[in-house]
């Protein structure tokens, strides 16, 4: 049932961002020079202690197909972050990755996964993202620690072209600034910011846009554990709607759909699209305890003569447990 274009809404967003599939829009920037080395600071900032050291636990579920989509893949693995001094600033590094457990079609977790394999991020002293280091070991890491799933992909020569891919030094650069901005983005914000809700334009393909609405603020507060010690932390969320069944949403398909070749045209329409990037960070120094982003996609589609649902939906959540 997947079409292009139905491949291309699942990674719908900035040009310059296609892993992610999320076009995050720029938050207001506020002056955070004062009042950061205090015990409650008025906004947050990057202050990630030298040192540190986090086991990292992922889990990826995929569902897709005909509304009650069923399970469609499911991965879990650990890894371990460090937390380095670099001249540029720091080097986050990932490293003693594991798969435990790993079922179904993962292929098409390949665009969020693969970049958690990247052994060194560059940031500079503000967390701002420079670039990544020793790309060139994903590939062989992900062959080895990815071995359930990597036999899978091995298989299918098409699949596995796409693998490598987005194994590349440029695919894996843009998907990693995409993950670290998850976190990042809210540098400079109030602990306290009140939930926004906003109209913004969603890029659906390079120059076609659709109106989208965005909530973007501080939806909890709660205590973190690192070290044995509690922190105060905040819950942090972005969140993305688009309903394609609006009037200027609907007409944005249709153009992009006439502008398709005949063969690559189905009957499968959009019907709405929610991504969602939650984060819980620690209020003094911005680390993150846990990091869930979520993108749902629903289609009406006929088949057999019958209209009906069809969804996809992928989360990714990630732990951070500090040593």
């Amino acid at each position: 049932m997947r079409s292009r274009f139905f491949e291309l809404l699942l990674f719908v967003g900035d040009s310059d961002n296609k892993a992610s599939g999320m076009k995050l829009v720029p938050l207001a920037s506020l002056v955070f020079l004062l009042g950061l080395q205090d015990p409650t600071p008025r906004v947050i900032g990057f202050f990630w202690p030298y040192g540190t050291t986090a086991t990292v636990e992922v889990e990826f579920l995929g569902q897709d197909g005909v509304d009650p989509p069923p399970e469609s893949m499911h991965l879990r693995m650990t890894y371990r972050m460090r937390v380095l001094p670099h001249a540029e600033g720091f080097l986050i590094k990932a490293d003693e990755h594991r798969v435990t457990e790993a079922r179904g079609n993962l292929a098409g977790a390949s665009a969020e996964i693969l970049p958690l394999w990247v052994p060194d991020t560059i940031v500079d002293r503000f967390g701002t993202f420079l670039r990544i280091e020793n790309a060139d070991q994903v590939q062989q890491m992900f062959v080895t620690a990815g071995a359930p799933f990597q036999q899978y992909i091995s298989k299918i020569p098409l699949l596995k072209e796409y693998a490598d891919m987005l194994s590349s030094n440029q695919a894996l650069g843009f998907a990693q600034r995409s993950h670290w901005d998850a976190i990042a983005q809210w540098r400079g914000q109030s602990p306290n910011l009140a939930p926004l809700e906003l109209s913004s334009l969603q890029a659906l393909a390079p120059g076609l846009d659709v109106p989208a609405k965005l909530n973007i603020g501080a939806i909890d507060h709660r205590s973190c554990r690192r070290g044995g010690i509690e922190y105060p932390c905040t819950v942090f969320e972005h969140r993305t709607a688009i309903d394609f069944n609006q009037g200027a949403a609907k007409a944005a398909f249709e153009q992009l759909r006439s502008g398709m070749p005949e063969s690559g045209r189905t009957n499968v329409e959009p019907m709405s699209l929610e991504m969602v990037q939650r984060v819980i960070l620690e209020v003094a120094t911005m680390l993150p305890h846990e990091l869930l982003t979520t993108r749902s996609l629903r289609n009406r589609a006929v088949v057999d003569g019958k209209a009906v649902t069809i969804s996809s939906y992928q989360q990714l959540r990630i732990n951070y447990s500090y040593n």
